[in-house]
């Protein structure tokens, strides 16, 4: 029986799993080298995932949040992209913000550039809200593409 790592994640989550996953494999030893965990077959899914935490500056929503610049570059998942080999699977909706959208691209883009097993999804009419429901149902092509990568059919 294989074990899994699943990191299913819906925006601001996005940017702490992809986060995460660059991170936790270093983080017993201090960054000197990667931990190993008893895991076979790790897979990251993001969806409508923000990777810039820097935008958040811009929001009005942050006097509430409280995000520094200092924080923000910190966990900008656009310059660090995941350290480690594992397969990722970005979904965003197609009637999400074009902002929105173009985290999701730019993420991507990074974890290509990065030389990561990567699926980029674009689930048409569904938004930042409905994705999930989409991730959730089976028989929905996203929820399918999950399935695909944790089984490997």
């Amino acid at each position: 029986m294989s074990r899994h790592l699943l990191g299913l994640t819906v925006a601001v989550g996005g940017l702490a799993m992809a986060r995460g996953v660059r991170h936790v494999w270093a983080q017993a030893t201090g960054g000197s080298r990667p931990v190993t965990l008893d895991v076979r077959h790790p897979d990251l899914y993001t969806l409508s995932g923000i990777y810039e935490p820097e935008v958040v500056l811009r929001l009005a929503v942050n006097a509430e949040i409280g995000l520094t610049a200092a924080i923000a570059a910190r966990h900008d998942c656009l310059r660090h992209p995941p350290q480690r080999q594992v397969p990722v699977l970005i979904a965003v909706g197609g009637a999400e913000p074009a902002g929105w959208i173009g985290q999701s691209r730019a993420y991507h883009d990074v974890c290509v550039a990065a030389g990561l097993d990567v699926q980029w999804m674009c689930v048409e009419g569904a938004n930042h809200f409905t994705l999930l429901e989409d991730a959730m149902t089976a028989g929905t092509p996203l929820a399918a593409a999950m399935l695909q990568l944790v089984t490997g059919r």
